[in-house]
């Protein structure tokens, strides 16, 4: 079981529902109005919150832009990237990508390179030059 951060106080490092709850009350949200804002279910984003279901990647990208928080950030405490990704590694561009997927929307070709840049070791990138 996760500690519970102390008022004030980043869970960095814990789980997701820990470091939703936390952003939620530091910049004054509810999950009522978080819900009217990504166009998720209060009840999904309660049992998220409360870490009683898993959150898909799109929706932590989705969150991570609602609440003005690094996205890296949220994906690691949601497991979805590893613990020791660096905060500062995803960039901007790598930012919009994660909330373009998040929208259901397709990548260009120069989004998806920079997209795969941030996942994959460099050997495991597809040549453009190679066919698709």
């Amino acid at each position: 079981m996760a500690k519970e951060a102390k008022r004030g106080e980043s869970p960095r490092g814990e789980d997701f529902g820990a470091l939703l709850q936390y952003l939620m009350e530091e910049r004054g949200f509810t999950i009522q109005e978080i819900s009217r804002r990504t166009d998720y279910d209060s009840g999904y984003l309660s049992r998220v919150a409360r870490g009683k279901i898993p959150i898909s990647f799109e929706a932590v990208c989705r969150l991570a832009d609602v609440l003005r928080q690094s996205t890296a950030e949220m994906l690691i405490a949601a497991g979805k990237l590893p613990r020791d990704f660096p905060y500062g590694a995803l960039t901007e561009e790598g930012r919009r990508a994660c909330l373009k997927l998040a929208e259901g929307r397709h990548l260009t070709r120069e989004e998806k390179d920079g997209f795969l840049k941030l996942f994959l070791p460099p050997e495991d990138i597809p040549d453009k030059d190679q066919g698709e």
